[in-house]
This record gives C-alpha cells, structure tokens and sequence, in this order.
C-alpha cells in the first residue's frame, strides 16, 4: 500500500460528517451525491474498524492557470486588410482558511466477503451491469477528512485580456496607404468569500471495485455473479473476476464511462487531491 494518497474534493463544502460516510458506494468519485448504497441499509456487510487521528492547522490553496492566444486575419474586398491578436489569459485560486482535519479511514482493506455483498445489493448491482464497456465500475469510500470547525474559503477569478488590431488599405486610387494599430489590455477580478458550517467534508478517498485487469496491481480479488441473456428468453448468472484497488488518478482514467475533466493538486507531503470540471 502507498505511503501516499490520492484525496478528491468535492464539488462544494455542504456535505456533513453524517451525510457520506465510509463504506458509502457511489458511482463515481466526482458525483458524491449519488449514493448507489449506504453502509446503514446492510448491517452486515462487515465493514472494518474504523481507525481516526486528528491532523491539526491545514491550510491549502488550489490554483488554475489558463491561456488562449491567437491571430485572425481577414480580407475586405480585397482593399484592405486586417489582422486582430487575442491573448487570454485566466487564473484561478481558491484559498481555504486554517483548520484541524479529522481523518477518518479503515483499519485494514474491504474483506472478500464484503466486497462480494456490496456488488449482491440491487442498485451496486445494476449499475455494475449497464456498462458500455464491459461492467461498469462502483467506489467505496474508503477516507474521510473532516474540518473540525468552521472553514473560511476565498475564491478569485481573474483574466487579463490583451489584443491588437492593425489594418493597411489604399486610400486614393495613388499608391498610398494607410496604416493603423491598436493594442489594448483588460483585466477583471471576481472575489468571494464564506465560510463554512462545522464538520463538513473536505476531501475523501475512495477504493473502486472493478472488472479484473490484466497486469499486476495490488487488489482484493472475488468472484461477482452477473446476469445476461442465453438467448432463448431466459435470465441466466455467470461469475467473472473482480477487483477492488485504490483509486489514483491513473485508476481513475482507466473507467471508460465516464469523461470528466480533472485536476491535479499536489501536497508538500506527496499526497494530492483531485478537483472534477463537472
């Protein structure tokens, strides 16, 4: 198991301690309200202990950087001519206010026969077999950070625009032209801040229960029952290997059905966390 992990954030800080909790199963990591199971609804599914530790005085800053530039160029009726520059450039930042972290995560990895009644549940299960691609796979959340208390949060958006203009054309029927050229620059900030209610969830860790790959990885394997059709208008099972691993961004490029956008924050501890576009 890596010393380091992989966290993803959610898509807003409204989600209490009470409302995602371990051994949660979700579709996918980027859509935490969709909850295909809770660990309440089976008692027995037998999940591990749970093992807490309090990491006090967290202070992050995500940041985004993006830039657009390019050159138009057009003829007018081929008396004059004009070209336009456009420079772009966007950068955001959002900056969360001090606080202590309650981790929350198993003390060991989901047992076989966990695993093996997670994937049985009605709802795990037919999410797993409306793949696209195969079957279809499900998360279980594996880790939690909680804030303690109350969190501010600041986000600014800000863009510089700059952009020149320069058009030629004659202007008598001599050979003279005219010449001009313009530049200009824009910029624009948007600020906002709040803070957040105490005990909401900051980041969590997932472990996704998939269809075996080839190759080695270090995982949990277990034999799932599906259904499919025999072809003379009867239900049948058949039993194919899965896997659970945890979930890396790497992981979490290999699900085929979905395609969100992601990005990469990295921690001065080697952990990183990861922000959907969704």
């Amino acid at each position: 198991m890596s010393l380091t992990k992989t966290w993803f954030l959610p898509p807003d800080f409204t989600f209490k301690e009470d409302s995602l909790q371990l051994g949660t199963v979700l579709p996918h990591p980027a859509h935490p309200s969709k909850v295909l199971l809770e660990p309440s609804e089976v008692p027995e599914l037998g999940l591990p202990p749970v093992q807490t530790l309090i990491e006090a005085g967290h202070n992050h800053t995500r940041s985004t950087n993006s830039s657009i530039g390019g050159e138009i160029k057009a003829s007018i009726s081929e008396l004059a001519s004009l070209g336009t520059n456009l420079n772009l450039q966007g950068r955001n930042v959002i900056q969360y206010g001090t606080v202590s972290h309650e981790v929350r995560s198993f003390s060991r990895s989901l047992s076989k026969a966990t695993l093996e009644l997670i994937t049985a549940q009605p709802a795990v299960r037919r999410h797993i077999d409306s793949g696209l691609f195969g079957k279809r796979p499900v998360y279980v959340i594996s880790g939690l950070r909680i804030a303690v208390d109350s969190m501010g949060v600041t986000k600014e958006k800000s863009y510089t625009r700059g952009g020149g203009a320069n058009a030629s054309g004659p202007v008598t029927a001599a050979p003279v032209e005219l010449g001009a050229e313009v530049h200009g620059e824009r910029g624009k900030d948007v600020l906002d801040s709040y803070e957040t209610a105490p005990g909401i969830v900051f980041a969590y860790r997932v472990n996704v229960i998939r269809q075996k790959r080839d190759g080695y990885v270090e995982s949990e394997i277990f034999a799932h029952k599906t259904a499919f059709m025999t072809g003379m208008g009867e239900d049948d099972e058949e039993q194919i290997e899965m896997e659970a691993v945890e979930v890396t961004k790497g992981v979490l490029e290999d699900d085929l059905e979905e395609e969100i956008d992601t990005a990469e924050h990295q921690l001065s501890n080697g952990d990183t966390y990861i922000s959907f576009s969704v």
